[in-house]
């Protein structure tokens, strides 16, 4: 047996989908409130911004997650958050009820969120 067992989830994997996607969603809306340069006008908009940043991960990250795998690991992960913050950008630029001042601030929101997030899931046993 291993000595770092895997985390046992008892929850159904829709169920987990669908906490994660609140989590990240509550994320977003709480960044927004505090972090100058974002603006989220509604949770629905934010549901609606993680939902459609989640589709351009599926789709692009299968595509790129490969050739930046290398940077990915040399930076110790970094890589992750720079790809999510690229998406967190184009993602605000089709929901209009979330906007970014710019690319610096995708990358803080994309960095906040992904903690706040983890955080939160760790708290919320499923």
């Amino acid at each position: 047996m291993s000595p770092i067992a895997p985390p046992q989830h008892t929850a159904d994997p829709i169920l987990r989908a669908l906490i994660t996607w609140a989590t990240q969603a509550l994320s977003l809306f709480l960044v927004g409130l505090v972090m100058p340069g974002v603006k989220v006008e509604r949770l629905r908009d934010a549901l609606v911004f993680v939902l459609f940043a989640s589709i351009l991960n599926a789709v692009f990250w299968h595509f790129f997650g490969r050739a930046s795998f290398g940077a990915v690991l040399l930076a110790a992960g970094s890589g992750s958050i720079l790809g999510n913050a690229i998406l967190f950008y184009v993602a605000s630029k089709f929901v209009k009820g979330v906007q970014l001042s710019g690319c610096i601030t995708a990358f803080f929101l994309a960095l906040f969120v992904t903690v706040l997030a983890w955080t939160m899931r760790t708290i919320i046993p499923f």
